[in-house]
This record gives structure tokens, C-alpha cells and sequence, in this order.
């Protein structure tokens, strides 16, 4: 699909300077880009995400996983929603090359998270989102994009600048003494490296915060859902080059020795996916 088609008034970023952001990023390992989305593009973001996270909470319910799981959704991709259609125009992909030295990357996971007041669910904890510690070497970059303005009253998420450099997670105390409260406007984007140590805040008004969280990560990583086995069909055949980059389309492990050996141009991962 054409992500940029009549989109050009509603998603765009502004010109930083590459160099800036992998300054920025090296030294504090979080960088905001303010203004990405416009509306109405966010109007319809927002009630698409309702409906999206409704069937997915409903499914939650259903097998019996919904205890903490209140306010959060997964892999909201392939129903041909507005979040589709961002990540199809992906807005920040000069800034995710560099911060990957130019090389390919992939969609870890497409979620989202709803905090409300005296929500108590597992992304409030103190944590990170990769489980191996390989700084310097980078293998997975979060993107929050702000579907309300973030304030430290409706729950702000906590990051410590610079424990990209961190390997043993700090004590609570050490945390939310040095822990930044990440600010923000609704239709920015904020970028984190996913070894950094974050929480969410508490909110405490009567207002939902909501946030999609996109996860980048090198090709040999393991998305948290096989894309081209989730999607369907009719999806994928619209998708464009970019996207099936994105999808994981060129990084797909084969499934017999005639998929295996092919040509390199038929090859189901691709020998540029390093």
C-alpha cells in the first residue's frame, strides 16, 4: 500500500539534523520528535485503537490471560487502520537507519498501552525490553507515539538517561531518584533504546493516556508474533517494498531444503538481512 498517499498533512517530522539525533541518542538514549502526527490523523487513530484493543482484550478474556493485562493490546496490525497506514509511511525511517548504521531492521511488535487511574498492570514495574544486555551494540529501539499529551499527572513514562550503558538493572530507589518523566504532546514520537530501564507512570486523573508502542529490531531477532503468518493474504499482497521489509517479509526462515536452496533473489531471508 501507498503509506504516503494523502497523508502528507497529517504525518511529516521535522528536519533534524542526523548527526544531532545519534549524538542525542548515544549520550541519553532517548530523543522526542515533536509533531509527527496532526490531526485528524490522531482522531482517527484513537477510534481505531479503541476497536482494535476491545477484540483483543475480548480474546485476552476468552483464554484466560486478563488478570494485568487491563489497558494493554498486541499486534495491532493487518485490520487496515490508521496504525497500518503509519507504519506503512513510516515517518522516522532516515533516524532508525542511522541509529542501525544503515543496517536492516524489522518490526519487533505493535502494541499499545491505555493507562488509566489506579491502572495496575506489568508495564509499570521498573524494566527494559530486551533481555540480553549487547551495548554497545544495538539491537532493538522503542518508538512511543503520543496519542495524548503525556504530564506527570495521567502518567508520563520514567526513563533513565543513559542506562543504554546500564547492565544490571538499578534499585526502584536509584531509579525514580534519576529517572526522567517523558513529556510530551499528543502527535509526538519519542525514541528510546530499548536497553534503557523505563517505567510507566501512575495516572491519576480521570482521563485515559493512551500510547501505541513500536518496537524495532535487527532481522535475526525474533518478532513477538510471525508477521507473514498473521497477516492475511489480501493484506500482504498490497504491501510495498518498505513494508515488507518491516513485516519481516525478507527475513523469514525456511521451511524445507527446496526453500532453502534457491537463488538468492527467491531466497526467503535474504543475504543483506545481517
Amino acid at each position: 500500500m501507498d503509506g504516503s498517499q494523502g497523508l502528507q498533512d497529517t504525518i511529516g517530522v521535522q528536519d533534524i539534523d542526523l548527526d544531532e539525533f545519534a549524538y542525542v541518542m548515544g549520550i541519553r538514549g532517548w530523543f522526542r520528535f515533536e509533531n509527527v502526527m496532526r490531526q485528524p490523523f490522531l482522531d482517527t487513530l484513537r477510534q481505531d485503537l479503541q476497536s482494535l484493543y476491545d477484540k483483543r482484550r475480548a480474546k485476552q478474556i476468552e483464554n484466560g490471560v486478563a488478570d494485568g493485562m487491563e489497558g494493554t493490546a498486541h499486534h495491532l496490525v493487518g485490520d487496515n487502520t490508521a496504525i497500518d497506514r503509519l507504519i506503512a509511511t513510516h515517518p522516522l525511517g532516515a533516524y532508525l537507519d542511522r541509529y542501525f548504521d544503515g543496517g536492516k531492521y524489522i518490526l519487533n511488535s505493535v502494541g499499545a498501552v491505555l493507562n488509566t487511574k489506579d491502572s495496575d498492570k506489568y508495564v509499570g514495574a521498573v524494566h527494559r525490553d530486551v533481555r540480553s544486555y549487547t551495548s554497545p551494540h544495538r539491537m532493538m529501539i522503542n518508538v512511543m507515539v503520543l496519542l495524548d499529551d503525556f504530564t506527570p499527572e495521567n502518567g508520563a513514562t520514567y526513563i533513565l538517561p543513559g542506562s543504554q550503558w546500564l547492565q544490571e538493572k538499578p534499585s526502584d530507589e536509584v531509579f525514580f531518584n534519576y529517572a526522567e518523566q517523558v513529556r510530551g504532546k499528543a502527535g509526538d514520537m519519542i525514541v528510546f533504546d530499548s536497553h534503557m530501564w523505563h517505567a510507566a507512570g501512575a495516572n491519576t486523573t480521570d482521563q485515559v493516556r493512551r500510547l501505541i508502542t513500536i518496537g524495532f529490531a535487527r532481522p535475526y531477532i525474533k518478532a513477538q508474533i510471525d508477521f507473514p503468518r498473521f497477516l492475511s493474504d489480501e493484506f500482504a499482497s498490497n504491501l510495498s517494498e518498505v513494508e515488507k521489509q518491516l513485516y519481516g517479509y525478507h527475513a523469514r526462515v525456511a521451511e524445507s531444503l527446496d526453500e532453502y536452496y534457491q537463488p538468492a533473489e527467491n531466497r526467503t531471508y535474504r543475504s543483506d538481512q545481517r
